[in-house]
């Protein structure tokens, strides 16, 4: 008969030690019955039945390579129209999630400000088979109408905005967050948060049929980032400000996220303090020990942006190799 029995933290049905077990007789030998087996002899029986797994495996380093190919959906932009503002140069968020658009299918149309960002535009802009630049002031409403008109003169209809756009004085981006003027205060949050809700009010009439409004965010807007200052807290408002567009927009069909990549070695991250130290930090301690890539936050953006994204909106999507999950840094940091 089998009964259950336990040996250490294992529960096991083991053949009853009551039980007779018979032994092959020898030639012309009668049969007979063998001692009952001990417990240790049952232990050992267990043990060699039931093997526990290894738990205790040292971890294995991977190490993450966000530029594989592959990346990217093919073809799923296919037949679409953007805008894309605020590319700066080739080391631009914005200049990563256009190269991923276009590489994907969509048509794109550019906006910069002042003639030095137009001259580093246009080589790019041409690189990806456009001929749409516009000279745009977020802060002037004549501007922003004057860059919406020639869209819809030109396409008619609009499927998605890239919104990268984001502004500080570089010399309160290094010192104490309480030292932040009333000046850079108000110029920080209406160049950051408000030309978001300014852009997606032209872009409206222009996606009778649904659409995607994206823009750029940072951990800062909730966690406390060294010489971040300001800039953590117009981010969190711009924050806000996607979860309110989200809701006012979401019956046309039209969708609107923000991704929030790591530190990455762009013009505007290099403006902070100690933006180095930080690169180097999160890397260092992110779960998949890397900082986010200009081809990894175009591959999120193509998804948000295409039909694989209907049903996301509001959203914060972070790109950040799991570094928001922490608590601490890795224990071979400490």
């Amino acid at each position: 008969m089998l009964q259950t029995q336990r040996f250490g933290t294992m529960q096991l049905d083991v053949l009853s030690i009551a039980s007779p077990v018979l032994t092959r007789p020898q030639r012309g030998a009668n049969p007979v019955q063998s001692p009952p087996a001990s417990p240790l002899q049952m232990q050992k029986l267990a043990r060699t039945r039931a093997t526990p797994a290894k738990l205790d495996l040292p971890p294995q380093t991977v190490h993450l390579d966000c530029k594989a190919k592959g990346m990217g959906m093919t073809n799923s932009m296919q037949g679409k129209r953007g805008l894309i503002m605020g590319v700066a140069n080739a080391n631009s968020i914005a200049w990563g999630i256009a190269k991923a658009m276009h590489e994907a299918g969509a048509e794109l149309a550019f906006t910069y400000q002042g003639e030095a960002f137009g001259k580093r535009l246009e080589p790019l802009a041409a690189s990806v088979g456009s001929d749409i630049m516009i000279d745009v002031d977020v802060n002037d409403n004549a501007s922003m109408d004057a860059a919406f008109a020639v869209l819809e003169e030109r396409w008619g209809t609009l499927d998605f905005v890239v919104h990268a756009i984001a502004f500080s004085d570089k010399a309160e981006l290094t010192g104490r967050f309480i030292n932040t003027s009333r000046d850079n205060f108000r110029n920080s949050l209406t160049i950051s948060c408000y030309s978001l809700i300014d852009v997606a009010r032209r872009a409206r009439p222009l996606m009778p049929n649904g659409g995607t409004i994206l823009t750029l965010t940072y951990q800062g807007s909730n966690r406390v980032t060294p010489f971040y200052n300001v800039m953590g807290v117009a981010k969190a408002a711009l924050e806000s400000a996607v979860r309110y567009l989200a809701n006012d927009l979401g019956p046309e069909g039209i969708r609107v996220n923000a991704i929030s990549p790591g530190p990455m070695k762009t013009l505007a991250g290099a403006a902070i303090g100690g933006a180095r130290k930080t690169f180097k930090h999160t890397g260092e301690n992110a779960p998949l020990r890397s900082n986010a890539t200009l081809e990894a936050v175009g591959g999120t953006a193509v998804y948000l942006a295409s039909d694989a994204g209907n049903c996301t909106t509001g959203e914060i999507v972070r790109v950040d190799g799991g570094y928001h999950v922490l608590g601490m840094p890795q224990s071979e940091n400490i």
